[in-house]
C-alpha cells in the first residue's frame, strides 16, 4: 500500500476551514492509498475512531491556530525525518513566496517523491 504524508496546516476541529476540508474529503474518498496527517494530540483523539486508513502525526501546538514560528520548526523537523514507509510527500497549503522556493529547493536536494498542490494564489510576504 502506498503511503502518503501529507504536509499541510494542522488537522483539528472544527473543520471550518476549506483547506481543512478538502483535505478530509480527499483522505476519506481514497481507501487503498494509506495517509499520514500532521495533526495536534486533540486532533489525533478527535478524528481516530474514523479513520480507518489515516494515521495522525501529532507535532502541532494545540493552543496556536496558526503556523507560528515554533511549529514551521517542528515541521521542518518532520520532513527531515528519515521515514523509509513514506512513498510520497503531498504538500496540500497555502502558500507564501518563501514557502514555494523553500519546499521546492527541499524536495528538489532530498530527492522525495512530492506533489505540490496549491490551495490558493500565491501572496507575497
Amino acid at each position: 500500500m502506498i503511503k502518503v504524508l501529507v504536509v499541510s496546516t494542522k488537522i483539528d476541529p472544527p473543520i471550518d476551514d476549506a483547506n481543512k476540508a478538502t483535505i478530509i474529503n480527499l483522505v476519506s474518498k481514497i481507501q487503498d492509498v494509506s495517509f499520514v496527517l500532521l495533526s495536534s494530540p486533540s486532533g489525533v483523539d478527535a478524528f481516530s475512531k474514523d479513520a480507518k486508513n489515516v494515521v495522525f502525526d501529532p507535532i502541532y501546538d494545540p493552543k496556536k491556530h496558526h503556523m507560528a514560528f515554533t511549529q514551521k520548526v517542528r515541521l521542518f523537523m518532520r520532513l527531515l525525518r528519515k521515514d523509509t514507509d513514506i512513498d510520497i510527500y503531498h504538500c496540500m497549503l497555502t502558500p507564501t513566496i518563501v514557502s514555494i522556493h523553500f519546499l521546492r529547493f527541499f524536495f528538489r536536494f532530498t530527492g522525495k517523491k512530492s506533489v505540490l498542490t496549491l490551495l490558493n494564489k500565491v501572496e507575497d510576504v
